[in-house]
């Protein structure tokens, strides 16, 4: 009944369609490959007692076959260069199931342990800046706006690009495009970091600024990091396409314990400013910039931007 991390290493390398099937006591686990990737499947008959979600490294497939009346848990390794630390994790959550007696405890010390594990991964408040957490609350705020306005949650959050550094926070379409700004009210200014976050010859592209302030979470009118984001997620609670979208950008975050990490993080905000970028939107063009010249950020008066005010476009 033991489990070692060469023999996970190893089935990356079955062709799909073969497994490689493990003798566990209480539950059915098997060893597969899709797309050059090692999968650990698991097949159980009763009720999944711990629901996962995806970390960095893995993803987490939940899913029931009716013709064989089982749930399964699959978990498929999802960086090759992580590929002896998910065979660690499932190796440890292999022999930490063979502690338990019965089918449903032992299974569920297989999923505890993984997900126990997965804080390994996480980052805390201290790898953010200031700036960097009123940025992300904005770009959640945003999140949360489009839902409500009628967005779809799948189209909302596959847009959102920020968390792999894209130049613009929302990328809808080749002609849709959102940036988020956060502002301290009593500023009346927000900074553009770069010529490109506001450099688009179509239009299409918004800008959208949050006025926000650090507070206390028991502060009244706060909304604590944590709040937001599990309000997101009982908005996208049907749509399984949605919530992995979600997870993923946690996870580039590295955001994955972040319910723990950020709860003390709150602010209190005002309604959003929308802005449609026209052609004679306030802005530095890349054409405008001698080669010579690298960086550039500027800084906007809000102010003067009312002309350019608008509605918020859903995807």
């Amino acid at each position: 009944m033991s489990l070692s991390i060469e023999r996970i290493v190893r089935s990356s390398q079955l062709a799909d369609g073969e497994f490689d099937a493990l003798d566990h006591p209480h539950f059915n686990v098997w060893l597969q490959s899709r797309a050059g990737h090692c999968r650990v499947s698991v097949g159980y008959t009763g009720r999944i007692p711990v629901r996962l979600r995806s970390s960095r490294g893995y993803r987490v497939i939940h899913d029931f076959r009716q013709e064989r009346a089982m749930n399964y848990v699959v978990f498929e390794e999802s960086e090759a260069s992580l590929r002896r630390a998910f065979a660690t994790v499932m190796v440890a959550a292999w022999e930490s199931s063979l502690e338990s007696e019965s089918p449903e405890a032992s299974l569920s010390s297989f999923l505890v342990a993984v997900r126990d594990l997965k804080q390994l991964f996480g980052r805390g408040r201290s790898g953010f800046s200031a700036d960097e957490l009123r940025g992300l609350i904005a770009e959640l705020l945003t999140i949360q706006s489009l839902i409500d306005l009628g967005g779809d949650a799948e189209r909302v959050l596959s847009g959102w690009k920020a968390p792999w550094g894209s130049v613009r926070d929302f990328v809808f379409s080749a002609t849709h495009s959102l940036e988020v700004k956060s502002a301290r009210p009593d500023s009346g200014t927000i900074t553009v970091s770069s010529v490109s976050q506001l450099d688009q010859e179509d239009h299409g592209l918004q800008l959208a600024v949050w006025p926000l302030v650090e507070n206390d979470v028991d502060a009244p009118k706060s909304v604590g990091f944590a709040d937001v984001l599990s309000d997101i997620r009982v908005k996208c609670a049907n749509d399984e396409n949605a919530l992995q979208h979600l997870d993923d950008a946690i996870i580039a975050l590295g955001l994955v314990n972040a319910d723990d990490e950020l709860k003390d993080v709150a602010f209190s905000y005002g309604d959003c400013a929308v802005y449609d970028v026209k052609d004679d939107f306030p802005r530095i063009r890349a054409g405008d910039i001698a080669d010579q010249i690298r960086d550039v950020s500027y800084t906007l008066r809000t102010g003067d931007l009312a002309k350019f005010a608008a509605e918020l476009a859903l995807p």
